[in-house]
């Protein structure tokens, strides 16, 4: 993400870094429903994390409506037999 700020006549842009997760846990059996549950989640666990941490109630709402809905999108693909929830 780049953000740029114009002062008079003159642009500032700053890049925003990336703060890269954890992406090598470990993995359940492959063969199952949904080899990459592991992998997908502990994405989402830290984005929610992250999310908390945002300064504008607005922004931070519509970050969790999305996690939400990825969790939803999460669940159903690993079916009944799992559950996710974001609790802690």
């Amino acid at each position: 993400m780049r953000i740029c700020i114009k002062i008079g006549e003159r642009t500032w842009c700053f890049w925003i870094p990336i703060v890269m997760y954890p992406l090598h846990p470990p993995k359940p059996d492959p063969e199952k429903q949904y080899g990459e549950l592991i992998y997908d989640a502990t994405i989402l666990a830290s984005v929610h994390a992250a999310a908390g941490q945002l300064a504008d109630a607005g922004v931070r709402e519509a970050l969790n409506s999305g996690i939400a809905n990825a969790v939803a999108a999460a669940q159903k693909k690993a079916g009944a037999n799992i559950s996710i929830s974001l609790e802690r």
